[in-house]
């Protein structure tokens, strides 16, 4: 298998990890502790998976671009498969598992209006349908909207110095975009605008929403020109402990400075996508680098097993720690266990079960959507 598509198994595998403890800690841990505090971190999961799929995008447009003879449309096809149809059989799924207009028990229950926007993927286009079909669908609708994008984007950033660019710039631009949500700007005419959903909700599809999580994407390009290029790999090399602990250092100065109440919070919390997504970047950057000379250890084999069939995982996972945190808490009523064993045990049973199930999904229906997928390519004749 090729080293790089591995390693970038690997790094998907840790972001659904991240994802799995931080809604494992939403149902166990005490949110006033530091540990949830700590756990409530792995929501950056996401943006990681942002910043793969922007690299992994950008690897296999070049490739397509070499090879066939309508580049542009044999892309939006393949993305349409490899999303869509896991996704519309989560629609099913949860819709099934819940009933039509039942809670999820991961936020307000759907409307009918949400299942057309959910069915489009178009969920993230209004701050009531983010999440409310499909737990975690926002982040597929974020991931459309990028590669609706992404072909247009694709031309910006042809070299290392250009992704660069492009990554400030948009930096600059979510912070900005951020900023006009404030009340020293325009908070309330512009959530006024935004309909009946409570602030809090208005205030997550702010962060959430694609011109907000840009600069992940923009970053997963840098990322990529940077591997690519290989004109830094000897700094990196000679720098591994240097960046490692910097990215560290970010990472529980950021933890310390929420969990102690300063007077950075609000604005550390605002912006959590770019200052974890700093040293998460770098993070990624060395691995990828140092990966490229040696062979995987255990720990990577089971990531990249994870990595592999994340999509599914990421998709089913929410039902799967709803019932097992569900049935452990039953449990520890009877025994009294701390938060600690039940966040562990609750990990872990998920982790497995979790696993199992997008094992099933991967080779008995992500596969044959693939083969499916080039089977269409082929025949006319895109590829």
């Amino acid at each position: 298998m090729n080293n790089r598509v591995y390693s970038l198994d690997v790094l998907r595998g840790i972001a659904v990890l991240l994802v799995l403890i931080v809604h494992v800690a939403q149902k166990t841990l005490n949110y006033e502790s530091l540990g949830f505090e700590v756990a409530k971190l792995g929501s950056l999961g996401v943006q990681l998976f942002f910043m793969i799929s922007a690299f992994t995008v950008f690897m296999t447009y070049e490739k397509t671009m070499l090879k066939d003879r309508k580049p542009i449309t044999s892309f939006f096809i393949r993305r349409f498969f490899r999303i869509m149809p896991i996704y519309w059989i989560g629609i099913i799924l949860y819709s099934t598992y819940y009933g039509v207009y039942g809670d999820r028990n991961w936020g307000d229950a759907p409307e009918g209006w949400h299942y057309i926007l959910h069915f489009l993927t178009l969920n993230m286009l209004h701050p009531s349908v983010q999440s409310t079909v499909v737990p975690g669908g926002w982040s597929i609708s974020v991931e459309i909207m990028f590669y609706l994008s992404f072909p247009i984007a694709f031309y910006f950033v042809r070299t290392l110095k250009s992704s660069f660019y492009f990554l400030v710039a948009t930096v600059v631009l979510s912070v900005f975009f951020r900023m006009l949500f404030t009340e020293y700007f325009f908070e309330e005419y512009l959530y006024g605008m935004m309909g009946d959903s409570t602030d809090e909700i208005k205030s997550r599809f702010v962060y959430r929403f694609i011109i907000n999580q840009y600069p992940l994407f923009a970053a997963g390009f840098f990322m990529y020109h940077m591997i690519k290029s290989g004109q830094y790999n000897k700094y990196i090399d000679e720098k591994l402990i240097l960046l490692s602990t910097f990215s560290f250092l970010i990472i529980s100065l950021y933890v310390f400075l929420v969990y102690s109440g300063s007077f950075l919070k609000l604005p550390l919390e605002a912006f959590v996508h770019i200052v974890i997504g700093f040293p998460m970047l770098i993070l990624s950057i060395v691995y990828l680098v140092r990966k490229a000379k040696s062979s995987p250890c255990l720990l990577e084999i089971a990531f990249a097993s994870i990595g592999r069939v994340s999509f599914s995982f990421y998709i089913v996972h929410f039902i799967i720690v709803d019932e097992v945190s569900r049935a452990v808490i039953g449990v520890n009523e009877s025994f009294g266990m701390s938060f600690g064993f039940l966040f562990i045990s609750t990990i872990f049973l998920s982790l497995v079960i979790t696993y199992s199930i997008s094992n099933v999904s991967h080779f008995f229906i992500e596969k044959k959507i693939q083969n499916f997928t080039k089977t269409v390519l082929a025949r006319f004749k895109f590829s």
